[in-house]
């Protein structure tokens, strides 16, 4: 084999893992042709320079998946459409909130599951042949290494990058793939009851950044004449809960921020603690998908990266920061089985064996100290020493990545004669 071959199929595999891989949500229909190819893009790069960041974002939907399978008795496909946002209002908001989609269930029920499927533009075959692709990479490399044939540290990064698309796959096997279209739901009639019942424990929910001057704005919302006539409707029944009209505010667009609108309660206010959030909290957040500003009634889509945070939200946060740091880890452990590969010069070699270590060592010990953080004893040194350490080692981290992906072609200007030299398939199958 020559050395273009090598690079070639390396690249075309990592082209397919992603592009075959990635299941995105329900964009917004507004997006023409050309913002729809350019956010698929940018989920390319993120997969192929983070491809631990989409398993743990894939994990994130399964769990959020089976949550709503369970909770509501749908199939997981259901579960899956609803958390990428598969359902609309006939308002076209995204259904995604605990208390929408208990009123939106009795009709997400009536939709077949392979109705759902049919907006896939992927089915079993396609997903299993992708996985294939991905087993026959692995087959290959092992066949070298049991004939004693150098692989090169492209070919390695290529097999962490497919080990980690098989789980990506894997994870999200039921998610119906690139659907642009949502399902539009309607409620043939309106529960009083029900809605009384979610007004009355409606909770409205604030962060503040006490580092910068809070800036307030005011809210402005043109209401829909029909949840208008139904708030009215609703003010004329006595109750021990007064229905608070939202306040129009014709300010400027570029004024407005977030707007909440819902119920008063007539109960005694509560006292809340405002807690200082960090920077390592808002990188939690992150990854659990969590989006502070993202309000589902002022939108018409989730988020790429969203998913319906599930009920047992502790544990369900636990599972996230757990499976993102094994695939960190098994990800620099592949690369660390070029250890004693070739290298063109020491330098090279020294960088890449540092590298490895980094990044098969730093999700393990990130994982321990969010641990420790977690722990009752308030101890602010030991809590300023370990958000030090995921900051500073996320940047040293990306730098190893980086450091380790430019390694992989410029050790390409040097290889071993046994580089170049096929698998002997006859040795595993007599007659080929």
């Amino acid at each position: 084999r020559a050395l273009f071959d090598i690079v070639w199929g390396c690249l075309v595999t990592i082209f397919a893992f992603t592009w075959a891989a990635l299941h995105q949500n329900v964009p917004d229909p507004k997006l023409g042709w050309s913002s729809l190819l350019l956010r698929k893009l940018r989920m390319m790069l993120v997969m192929i320079f983070a491809p631990e960041f989409v398993v743990a974002f894939a994990g994130r939907q399964l769990v959020s998946a089976l949550w709503i399978s369970k909770e509501f008795h749908v199939s997981k496909t259901h579960g899956f459409f609803c958390t990428m946002g598969g359902f609309v209002s006939q308002e076209r908001h995204p259904i995604v909130e605990t208390k929408e989609l208990r009123a939106y269930m009795p009709a997400i029920r009536v939709i077949d599951e392979e109705d759902i499927k049919d907006r896939s533009k992927g089915d079993a075959l396609s997903k299993g042949v992708a996985i294939t692709q991905g087993l026959w990479f692995l087959t290959q490399a092992l066949a070298r290494v049991s004939q004693r044939l150098p692989l090169t540290q492209l070919e390695v990064a290529t097999l962490a990058f497919g080990v980690l698309s098989i789980f990506i796959r894997v994870l999200w096997w039921w998610k119906p793939l690139d659907v642009e279209r949502p399902i539009v739901l309607l409620r043939s009639k309106v529960d009083l009851d029900e809605i009384r019942s979610a007004c009355l424990n409606t909770t409205m929910e604030s962060q503040l950044n006490i580092n910068k001057p809070a800036k307030h704005h005011r809210l402005a919302l043109r209401l829909p004449s029909s949840l208008n006539a139904l708030l009215i409707y609703l003010s004329e029944f006595s109750c021990s809960t007064s229905i608070a009209h939202p306040h129009l505010n014709h300010n400027k667009p570029s004024n407005v921020r977030v707007f909440y609108y819902g119920s008063v309660s007539a109960t005694e206010p509560q006292v809340i603690t405002l807690k200082n959030y960090s920077v390592s909290d808002k990188f939690i957040e992150a990854l659990s998908g969590q989006y502070l500003k993202y309000s589902p009634i002022s939108s018409t889509s989730v988020p790429s990266f969203y998913s319906i945070p599930p009920d047992t939200e502790n544990t369900y946060s636990k599972m996230i920061i757990a499976g993102l740091c094994g695939a960190g880890t098994i990800f620099g452990g592949i690369h660390s089985t070029a250890w004693n590969a070739f290298f063109p010069s020491t330098t090279e070699m020294f960088i890449w064996r540092m590298g490895c270590v980094f990044i098969t060592t730093y999700p393990v010990l990130c994982w321990a100290v969010g641990t420790l953080l977690e722990s009752p004893d308030d101890n602010r040194v030991l809590a300023r020493l370990g958000e030090t350490y995921i900051l500073f080692g996320g940047v040293f981290y990306n730098l190893c990545r980086l450091f380790l992906t430019i390694l992989c072609f410029t050790t390409l200007r040097a290889l071993p004669p046994g580089t170049f030299v096929d698998v002997n398939w006859s040795y595993y199958i007599p007659h080929l």
